[in-house]
C-alpha cells in the first residue's frame, strides 16, 4: 500500500483474548505514546495487534505480539533464620 507521503495521523490497538482468530478494538485515535491497554483480567494472555492511520485510511495489522496480564507480586514473607 502506498502511503502517499503522508504523515500518521493515530493508531488504533486491537486484541484477543488468546483466541488468536478474533480480535477486538481495545482503543482507537490514539496519539500519545506510551500507550497502557487497560481495563486487563489478570491472568490471561493477550495479542495485541496495531494499525496506523494517514489520510488513506487504516494500514495492514502489524504483527501480533502476546502479552500475559500480569500483577505487581505479593510482598514475600519474612525470612526465618534457623541457627
Amino acid at each position: 500500500m502506498d502511503n502517499g507521503g503522508s504523515i500518521v495521523i493515530d493508531y488504533r490497538v486491537s486484541f484477543d483474548n488468546g483466541t488468536g482468530t478474533t480480535f477486538y478494538t481495545l482503543d482507537s485515535n490514539i496519539v500519545t505514546l506510551p500507550y497502557i491497554a487497560k481495563p486487563l483480567t489478570v491472568g490471561v494472555t493477550y495479542t495485541f495487534k496495531v494499525q496506523s492511520r494517514n489520510i488513506f485510511g487504516y494500514s495492514a495489522f502489524s504483527n501480533g505480539v502476546s502479552i500475559l496480564a500480569a500483577q505487581i507480586p505479593d510482598k514475600p514473607a519474612t525470612p526465618i533464620t534457623i541457627f
